[in-house]
């Protein structure tokens, strides 16, 4: 069964309609923080368990808070007490409530308290332009964070067809009409510019949009990862399809690194992120 969990630094509606709209779906509910201020005991668990689709939400962008040797874009709340930077090895949690040693504590990738490269197959970025040409380093780190290449399986050699006195080999599929492997675990759905909770909220479906919401095109199939990159585009067109600087504000990511925005109402290719 899936299961989803929630990092949430403050009180959003979003996160609550997130929850509801997940196990609607028939999801399990794993771990949910939706503080300003977490407790480390629950960043710890969250990171350490294997949720399949993973929201957070607060605010993305360069850490503003002075006296700091890294600048780069981070997680945080309203009063900038809590940051969460990500890297390609893990994610390290800053609580400027405390000093000293205290502040920061590391969720490793290759330790045992972060495990959800080995799980996430959907990640909803719930703040401003995380998806962004602007971020694409940074969602190259993400890429590789909650991402965990599977190891290489040396395949079985094939069964022989007697043909004749002579064994041959049973012909392979043409490279050209082999499907492409995706080349990460998860997508992400989010957003190139500003946005607000109150519009995430609307298109998850609460809010203005009654129906055609993101949870309920979700359930008109088996809710797939690969199926959330469209029904997150169709849920915005949905909701903001006349207004342009709307729709220019959401995109997704799939699993081969292409990345969906919104011409309009229409869902057409943006970027690849290699």
């Amino acid at each position: 069964m899936t299961t989803f969990a929630t990092l949430c630094l403050g009180s959003r509606g979003d996160a609550v309609t997130w929850e509801k709209g997940c196990t609607g779906l028939g999801m399990r509910k794993g771990v949910s923080i939706r503080t300003a201020n977490p407790q480390e005991h629950n960043v710890g668990s969250f990171f350490s368990s294997r949720a399949n689709w993973l929201y957070f939400g607060g605010h993305f962008g360069d850490s503003s808070i002075s006296n700091r040797e890294r600048r780069y874009t981070a997680l945080y709340n309203d009063a900038e007490t809590h940051e969460f930077f990500f890297d390609p090895w893990g994610v390290d949690h800053v609580d400027f409530t405390k000093k000293g040693k205290d502040m920061s504590t590391k969720y490793r990738k290759d330790g045992p308290r972060f495990n959800l490269d080995k799980s996430c197959e959907l990640i909803l970025w719930a703040g401003c332009s995380m998806l962004s040409q602007v971020h694409r380093k940074e969602v190259r780190k993400f890429q590789k964070l909650f991402h965990s290449p599977k190891p290489a399986v040396k395949a079985a050699k094939p069964a022989p067809v007697l043909v004749g006195p002579k064994e041959a080999a049973p012909p392979e599929l043409p490279i050209a009409l082999q499907p492409p492997k995706p080349r990460y675990g998860m997508v992400m759905l989010g957003f190139r510019r500003l946005t607000g909770w109150k519009i995430v909220d609307a298109v998850l479906g609460n809010g203005f949009l009654k129906s055609g919401h993101f949870f309920d095109l979700m359930a008109e199939g088996e809710p797939t990862a690969e199926r959330a990159v469209f029904a997150w585009l169709r849920a915005a067109a949905n909701a903001y399809g006349t207004n342009r600087d709307m729709t220019s504000r959401f995109a997704a990511l799939d699993r081969m690194g292409q990345t969906w925005i919104l011409d309009g109402k229409e869902i057409v290719a943006g970027d690849f992120i290699k």
